[in-house]
């Protein structure tokens, strides 16, 4: 015969709960690194565009004089957010005034940008944004170059 303690035992439900918590822990953890994962996406891209429209502001205003070294110290700043990330600049002539634009092009690889979570799955997306000035610099306006310096 089974003693009482045995029987007890056998009918007791103390672990009843430990496969749906390890099911919980394991959805909740995955939900909160999927959201890390898309602020850390969103935060890097933020910092990025905020380089960009730094770099072509020190431009129109004649910090730099050149559209290559514009192209050289932007890529310097986004390639440490996104290594595989490309800077264009162009000066483009205003058709109806004598005004000069600047046009810096930034493309950054989506993967590369987050944590790799979900980003890992944006492998043939790209970011590219622009920012389009005025040159306010007289040396930087009167250069009738155009396209890359």
């Amino acid at each position: 015969m089974i003693s009482a303690s045995i029987k007890s035992f056998l009918r007791s439900e103390d672990g009843a709960v430990t496969v749906e918590s390890i099911l919980w822990v394991l959805f909740f953890f995955t939900v909160f690194v999927s959201i890390l994962d898309i602020c850390v996406y969103f935060t890097k891209h933020g910092w990025a565009i905020r380089a960009l429209h730094q770099e072509n502001r020190k431009y129109i205003v004649g910090e730099y004089t050149s559209c290559s070294k514009l192209e050289a110290e932007l890529g310097d700043r986004v390639r440490l957010l996104s290594p595989s990330a490309t800077v264009k600049c162009e000066k483009i002539p205003h058709a109806e005034t004598d005004l000069r634009i600047s046009q810096v092009t930034m493309t950054l690889i989506g993967r590369e940008l987050g944590l790799g979570m979900w980003t890992f799955f944006v492998d043939g997306v790209s970011v590219q944004t622009s920012g389009i000035q005025v040159i306010e610099h007289p040396d930087n306006a009167a250069d009738d170059s155009q396209g890359t310096s």
